[in-house]
């Protein structure tokens, strides 16, 4: 059992210091900023307690930009332990679901703050027992050893890593293994499972695997037996042309390291189509109900799934990126032993290493390039949904990227007006993907920042956050799996950990080789942005957050707690990338994921706003800080803080707008 990954964390974080009585002996020693820094950051994920509803929040310093009105939403692990019996990571606690509200006609317009526990069926089932009842992906078992465990198979989902916000229907809870869960946007009430309108194949029970066993039918057996779904990846794409969203869908080939892969884009505006309806909705109580919330916004012309199969592939990718023509998948050399978990001793992530016998072949990383556009094109040749004929101009009125590579597919059609296909997940031929490897450098990709076509040269660009080379030979060598202790990184020691760098990977139709480039000095940048105007696109600046600002020379470097934000020049120095500008939250503060918030239509790349949530080791709270993306070191223009914490998070989203005339 971990020791204080839950709710003891903050109760430990908290003991004061001794010292000595005002009569005699020496008082002791305050802890160092390297020992407070540890027992801060250990604090950070301690058990959220509470739910909140339409909090009133008011600044603290500065003043909300007038004009900016919507909702961001986050998601993120908060539950470590249930009934005394602590959670064996991080990555395996419940998932909580905040929403910061904005106002934005004026500086008095209120702000609101919710927070609310995502409650599928294993959720409730646990909440009612008040014990661990489920084993999950990174490692919580049930209570009673292998015996309890041996031979289950079903995990379960504690949707907990991002949100996608449907327009005109409802909010989405993501976890990469499993089905979406359905929120009610303004409540963030569960509503149950939600199938994207027909879209997704969902089990009929909770805890079902993404795997298929190859036969249609035999397949349709298991999910109504509850034990095959598909899963609806955590991380979907912005097409800033199209102004759609992709989101994709995966399942496992259980008899062979493939991944299937299917595409869904929808429309970013406009009126929802109730396609179907949940089969359930949960209230607060846990009862089941039928509830109409598996609309989905659709395109005026339907776009069928695209569907392709990743070769070679034995562990779903993590992220995806976007470019016109492409979807890109980065892949490492990695195996599975899957033993372990059926017979009960480890989670499935526990049984994922990287594959060192690959590694010292000279393997390296992959780039799967998936043609996604004969689907969003008609046989004539007409534009794409949301697509003019002359589309191209980027928002700065450059050229635009974008062509076929060679060795791609011809563009298909899609049926005019056909419904989202769903019925068969083999109906229609695979697209066309194509493999580049950079070998000997077998980096692991954590999150895409984005990714382009140039149109003279035809050249793929993809930027990633990633795991060096040198970090990726370590842990194979000693058969670690993928993410490690997790006692050791809640205790503050990062020397395990690798350092997450970003890197300019190009794929050139006319080889396949992949050529790569570490960024900005090799500075520990992660959960990298751009303009969201500029997705898909050619974009010059990345917003990260950032913990050492180089790398020291070292190829192998030490991490440390992230308490920056950052901005990087994608061109500077040659196209070696530099940090141009950043903003250090505080000695005792650490920094979430930021959201880029664009401004008017038609503003510069870097006009946008940056809000995040900031944790602050001294008060054991959150606050949120909205800064200027084009000039972070002035610090936040506004900070909201609650009155409690939210965990050291995943990701967000944001639904509203931005008016400066308001």
């Amino acid at each position: 059992m971990l020791p204080g990954v839950g709710s003891l964390a903050l109760a430990a974080a908290l003991q004061p210091v001794p010292s000595a009585g005002p009569r005699g002996g020496t008082a002791a020693q305050a802890p160092s900023a390297a020992e407070q820094l540890r027992r801060d950051w250990r604090a950070a994920f301690a058990t959220q307690q509470h739910e909140y509803a339409d909090v009133p929040l008011s600044a603290s310093h500065g003043e909300l930009p007038r004009g900016l009105s919507g909702v961001l939403f986050k998601n993120g692990p908060a539950r470590f332990e249930r009934g005394g019996a602590e959670y064996a990571h991080w990555l395996d606690g419940d998932g909580y679901v905040t929403a910061l509200r904005l106002g934005g006609a004026d500086s008095s317009s209120e702000i609101l703050w919710s927070g609310r526990y995502v409650r599928t069926e294993a959720y409730l089932e646990e909440e009612s027992a008040e014990s661990v009842r489920w084993r999950t992906t990174f490692g919580t078992q049930r209570p009673g050893g292998l015996l309890a465990n041996i031979g289950d198979i079903k995990l379960k989902s504690p949707a907990n890593t991002a949100v996608l916000p449907l327009p005109g229907g409802p909010l989405l809870a993501l976890w990469e293994a499993g089905p979406p869960y359905a929120l009610c946007p303004r409540t963030l009430r569960t509503l149950g499972p939600h199938s994207l309108g027909g879209r997704l194949r969902l089990s009929a029970k909770h805890g079902a695997l993404p795997a298929t066993t190859g036969v249609d039918a035999f397949d349709r057996r298991l999910e109504s037996a509850g034990y095959l779904t598909d899963a609806l990846s955590a991380h979907y794409r912005h097409d800033a042309r199209r102004r759609m969203l992709v989101a994709w869908s995966w399942r496992q080939q259980l008899q062979a390291d493939r991944i299937e892969v299917a595409l869904h884009h929808l429309a970013e505006g406009g009126d929802a189509s109730p396609l179907s309806s949940d089969r359930s909705a949960v209230d607060d109580n846990g009862a089941h109900g039928t509830a109409q919330s598996d609309a989905v916004p659709a395109p005026s012309d339907a776009v069928p799934a695209v569907r392709a199969v990743l070769e070679g592939v034995p562990f779903a990718p993590h992220d995806m990126a976007i470019s016109r023509r492409h979807a890109l998948f980065l892949t490492s050399p990695t195996r599975v032993q899957i033993a372990p978990f059926i017979l009960g001793a480890l989670g499935p992530a526990q049984c994922t290493t990287f594959d060192a016998e690959a590694i010292a072949d000279g393997r390296g990383v992959r780039l799967h390039a998936l043609r996604r556009d004969g689907a969003l094109r008609g046989a004539s040749g007409e534009s794409a949904p949301g697509e003019s004929a002359s589309e191209g101009s980027a928002p700065d009125g450059s050229a635009p990227e974008g062509s076929a590579l060679e060795g791609s597919a011809p563009e298909g059609s899609a049926p005019e007006g056909s419904a989202p296909e769903a019925a068969s997940r083999v109906s229609a031929a695979p697209a066309s993907v194509r493999v580049w490897e950079s070998h000997g450098m077998p980096y692991h990709p954590v999150h895409h920042a984005n990714a382009f076509e140039d149109e003279a040269t035809r050249r793929l660009t993809l930027i990633s956050s990633c795991w060096a080379p040198a970090a990726v030979r370590r842990l194979a060598a000693k058969r670690r799996d993928l993410l490690g202790s997790w006692e050791e990184l809640l205790e503050g020691d990062f020397g395990a950990v690798p350092m997450t760098q970003l890197v300019r990977f190009v794929a050139h139709p006319a080889t396949d080789a992949l050529a790569h480039r570490v960024l900005a000095s090799g500075a520990q940048l992660d959960h990298p942005k751009v303009n969201p105007r500029w997705e898909s696109r050619k974009a010059r600046y990345v917003w990260a957050t950032m913990g050492r600002a180089d790398d020291g020379g070292d190829a192998d470097a030490t991490p440390v707690a992230p308490q920056s934000f950052a901005c990087v020049d994608l061109d500077a120095l040659d196209g070696d990338g530099q940090v141009i500008d950043s903003w250090h939250a505080g000695t005792r503060r650490l920094v979430d994921e930021a959201t880029v918030i664009p401004k008017e239509e038609g503003a510069g790349e870097r006009e946008a706003f940056l809000i995040a949530p900031i944790f602050d080791g001294a008060s054991r709270t959150t606050s949120y800080v909205v800064l200027d993306a084009a000039d972070l070191a002035s610090g936040p223009i506004c900070e909201l803080p609650l009155p409690t914490h939210i965990p050291w998070g995943l990701h967000g989203a944001w639904q509203g707008s931005y008016n400066s005339m308001l």
